[in-house]
């Protein structure tokens, strides 16, 4: 397979230069066409380009980028066949394509591989304008489960079969309940049951088709527990289905679930990983053993090719350049209108748009505020005072002023390069403390002195966030050190509860750091999680306060443990307790979970 890719990218090597020229060619061909429609010459080069580019990508055999340039192809035809409803939305989603293809192009090599997932986004953009139904992401989606397995996965026949401390018929139910109290109330204590089930299942199973299908599904939860995967529908009714292979593989055998394997249901779960953008040992390991990565690079293929850019760079600034003398030369007074206003605003909304497209996100919402402000000035018939016009061009100067070449361009890239440096070394600190704390909880001595030394390193970890002026993660983490360094003070009991909360406030500040670096963007959700929490942090210290409030339900499912990391290797008992459940209540909570799931 390694061959086969150096191959693709030896002789995409060879043609790539002929191929930037004629994506160039059509790029400016449309561009003619959309300021005069009129001239259809424009559009039938456009369209002689494209099919230059799609033969050449053909010989290619690159999917991903074939699949691109076919769609384009159509959607410039259907222009010239005026068979679009939406002729701007049209013309505006293929030139999105054309500064796309480019990229896409240049990225392609052992590192990034072409796959037709990686574009999917944009196809399905590119059909809709010509009437075609989106693509299925699972329709594309060919996994090569051949893969050799990692040494930890491998099913050992040899090893001792793990114990659970509940019959194999009621296992399913256990998963049932749990995921049925998941659903209702969003319960980490459940989802943390089903995902040691779902180990389970795997470490007996004997066949690699049938412990790969397990071990996606305990990623999935996994990468649920640890909020790097977002809960949807589609994620609820996936985790349903997989109660009738539970069925299956713990009332019959495994042999029963090979052959009447769920592949559709495995290629979902599969699909689910494959969004996640956590590194943990299980996700990073299934991604790279059946190469599940065509969702992590697209920031850097969706960020448009360097010679597109400066092209709709500089018009941009033409235009904008345009517009600052408009508004230099009229006249408070006398000149302003609410013509004059229109037609401001009409210049400026394409400029919104396209900004957007080449992800110059505060551009295009510095623009977009003043076009608002300029249509609600048009719909009251007023004209705008001579602090709304400076207010108009100082917006119009700022935006000029991002998109400018600027000559610190140097000194930028090594300020983004010492970012990435730093962050990476604060998220793998951030690694060790969750290490940590996942250990103590697990330990039998809850020795708070701990803490003074995790308080420590969040201190350190703050200070260099704070040069890169990352000023509300560096309060966040000094907030939970100042709140461990609380507990060590008052001798307070470290409980598993309160470690936990620590790593999760841990974990959300991790999640907002792996966003800064792989996709350039401050989620600060997940700071308002950590920060939340925090201010919570006394309800678990006066416990005794909550129960009087709220008296806890009695559980229907009791503890199910964490399978210990140990049994991997070597441990044959797993101690699972679950309470006496008679079968008119199983079948009642069945029923609940059907109804919970559509």
């Amino acid at each position: 397979m390694a061959q086969n890719i150096q191959h693709k990218h030896n002789a995409l090597m060879l043609v790539e230069g002929e191929l930037q020229q004629s994506l160039e060619l059509a790029l400016q061909a449309l561009n003619i066409y959309i300021d005069s429609p009129e001239d259809n010459s424009a559009l039938t080069s456009c369209i002689k380009h494209l099919h230059q580019i799609d033969g050449t990508i053909d010989i290619l055999n690159l999917d991903g980028a074939k699949l691109l340039s076919n769609e384009m192809l159509a959607v410039a035809s259907a222009l010239n066949t005026q068979s679009c409803d939406d002729i701007e939305q049209a013309q505006e989603i293929l030139v999105h394509a054309l500064l796309l293809l480019p990229n896409y192009l240049q990225l392609l090599s052992t590192s990034i591989q072409d796959h037709p997932l990686c574009l999917l986004e944009t196809v399905n953009q590119l059909r809709t304008t010509h009437h075609q139904d989106d693509l299925d992401a699972s329709s594309l989606f060919k996994p090569a489960l051949a893969s050799p397995l990692p040494e930890r996965i491998t099913p050992k026949p040899n090893q001792p079969i793990p114990k659970i401390g509940i019959a194999n018929n009621k296992v399913s139910h256990a998963f049932q309940l749990s995921l049925l109290n998941w659903l209702r109330n969003e319960d980490e204590n459940s989802l943390g049951k089903m995902r040691s089930i779902t180990r389970y299942l795997r470490l007996i199973c004997q066949q690699e088709r049938t412990t790969i299908f397990w071990w996606a599904a305990e990623t999935v939860i996994e990468a649920l527990l640890e909020k790097n995967l977002a809960v949807s529908p589609q994620i609820k009714l996936t985790l349903g289905k997989l109660n009738q292979p539970i069925k299956i593989l713990t009332g019959q055998n495994e042999q029963q679930l090979v052959a009447l394997f769920p592949s559709e249901l495995e290629k979902a779960l599969l699909l689910l990983v494959a969004r996640v953008s956590s590194n943990t040992d299980n996700i990073r390991q299934l991604k790279e053993t059946f190469n599940l990565h065509f969702f992590d690079h697209r920031q850097k293929i969706y960020g448009m090719s360097n010679n597109a850019l400066n092209d709709a760079n500089l018009a941009i600034l033409d235009e904008l350049h345009t517009i600052k003398e408009q508004i230099s030369q009229y006249d408070t007074n006398n000149d302003v209108s609410t013509d004059w206003l229109e037609q401001i605003a009409q210049q400026l909304s394409p400029l919104v748009d396209t900004l957007q497209l080449l992800t110059e996100y505060t551009a295009s919402h510095i623009l977009k505020s003043q076009v608002d402000e300029l249509n609600a000035l048009t719909a009251a018939q007023k004209i705008p005072d001579e602090q709304q016009l400076m207010q108009l061009a100082d917006s119009v100067l700022n935006v000029e002023s991002m998109l400018q070449p600027a000559s610190t361009d140097s000194q930028t890239s090594e300020h983004k390069q010492l970012q990435f440096t730093v962050i990476s070394e604060c998220l793998f600190e951030l690694g060790n403390v969750k290490e940590t704390l996942s250990t103590q909880a697990e330990a039998t001595n809850k020795d708070n002195s701990l803490l003074n030394e995790i308080a420590t390193q969040l201190e350190l970890i703050a200070g260099s966030l704070t040069m890169l002026n990352l000023n509300d993660a560096a309060a966040t983490l000094e907030k939970t050190g100042q709140q461990m360094l609380t507990c060590v003070a008052n001798n307070h009991e470290l409980s598993p509860a309160k470690l936990d909360l620590f790593a999760e406030v841990i974990a959300a500040c991790d999640l907002y750091l792996e966003g800064l670096n792989q996709h350039g963007q401050a989620l600060n959700q997940f700071l308002d999680t950590a920060n939340n929490k925090l201010a919570d942090f006394d309800s678990l210290l006066n416990p005794n306060t909550t129960e009087q409030q709220s008296p806890a339900a009695p559980e229907t499912l009791a503890e199910i443990e964490t399978i210990p990391a140990a049994l991997e290797s070597a441990e044959s008992d797993l101690e699972v307790d679950i309470e006496p459940t008679t079968v008119l209540e199983l079948e009642t909570e069945s029923l609940e979970l059907s109804n919970e799931l559509e």
